[in-house]
């Protein structure tokens, strides 16, 4: 017959001290890389890279709602943009010209879409069913 130990459970106190709750407002987790500081959250999400220098750079499920060429804008309807946007029917610049020659009213793909300072341009086009 063996006998079984149970050590008792050590819980650093760095642990108890925040489990047992302060008056304080919880602060969202910060990360600090090259003097920017980007939220944990959108971090995991999986629709957006964040870079230093270019800003954010979604990748979303989109279906193109109408093309005009002439204002360089393509309005889609895309899922939410975590931390940007939520789901919504939108206009956008359009990075590269030659992504008008990949859609069309009705096409529906991966847009990726880049904001810089509030403003978005789809830089690429991933069109499903090809």
């Amino acid at each position: 017959m063996r006998t079984i130990f149970y050590r008792p459970l050590l819980i650093p106190a760095f642990l108890l001290i925040g489990a047992s709750g302060c008056n304080s407002s919880p602060k969202p987790e910060q990360i600090q890389a090259d003097s920017t500081s980007v939220s944990v959250q959108n971090l995991r999400d999986s629709n957006a890279v964040r870079s230093k220098s270019e800003g954010v750079t979604f990748r979303v499920l989109a279906k193109v709602v109408e093309v005009n060429e002439a204002d360089s804008t393509i309005t889609i309807n895309h899922e939410k943009m975590e931390g940007f946007m939520e789901a919504m029917e939108m206009p956008y610049k359009v990075g590269d010209p030659s992504i008008f020659k990949k859609v069309r009213v009705g096409t529906e793909g991966h847009f990726t879409v880049k904001v810089i300072d509030g403003e978005g341009v789809i830089t690429n086009v991933h069109v499903h069913g090809r």
